[in-house]
């Protein structure tokens, strides 16, 4: 099918497959690629949170003094130098998972794949950067954010052309149909 590849990893062919992702330990692919990048957005707000939720004690581990409310909350230095330890991991962590989730985002707003980002050529599949979120995310935007399946998406499974009706025929010329103006021309033809 269009935009299918075969992933050597789990020895199987996945529809608008964007990789294998070791994390999820799974190919990342048209029914599941909303999910992934929900779990990039979370896991870097988690990272933020967290990060700024511990901004004291990351002071303390960088600079090696107690202030502000690391003195308030009589935190030992011990714990503080730990929770500064975790904090400083989880900025180094959410750093990378910024990018990760920058890039997958470019590539949503693209309406392209890892897989096809080294193709060379226009891309044929980039509808818009709405219509492009909306191929993976749903169509209602109201639940872009939740981890919920996408509502009326905009391809089939067999198509993901910006012209539907094109797709439609050269996917019939594919599989040896005729559309129905091609079976008019041939009956005006055979008269």
């Amino acid at each position: 099918p269009e935009r299918a590849h075969h992933c050597s990893i789990c020895n199987r062919c996945v529809l608008r497959m964007d990789h294998h992702c070791p994390w999820v330990g799974n190919c990342i692919g048209l029914k599941n690629h909303k999910f992934f990048v929900l779990m990039a957005f979370y896991s870097t707000l988690a990272c933020a949170v967290f990060v700024l939720s511990a901004l004291s004690q990351l002071r303390v581990f960088l600079l090696g003094r107690v202030t502000g409310r690391a003195r308030l909350f009589h935190f030992s230095i011990h714990s503080t130098m730990l929770l500064g330890l975790g904090a400083f991991l989880a900025a180094a962590f959410g750093v990378c998972l910024l990018l990760l989730f920058g890039g997958h985002c470019w590539l949503l707003f693209k309406n392209l794949t890892s897989v096809e980002i080294r193709y060379a050529g226009q891309n044929p599949y980039n509808l818009g950067a709405l219509r492009n979120a909306e191929e993976v995310l749903g169509k209602a935007a109201l639940t872009w954010l939740l981890p919920v399946e996408p509502r009326r998406p905009y391809y089939d499974s067999q198509a993901f052309s910006a012209d539907r009706s094109s797709a439609t025929q050269e996917l019939g010329h594919l599989m040896g149909k005729a559309t129905a103006e091609e079976e008019v021309e041939e009956e005006e033809a055979t008269v």
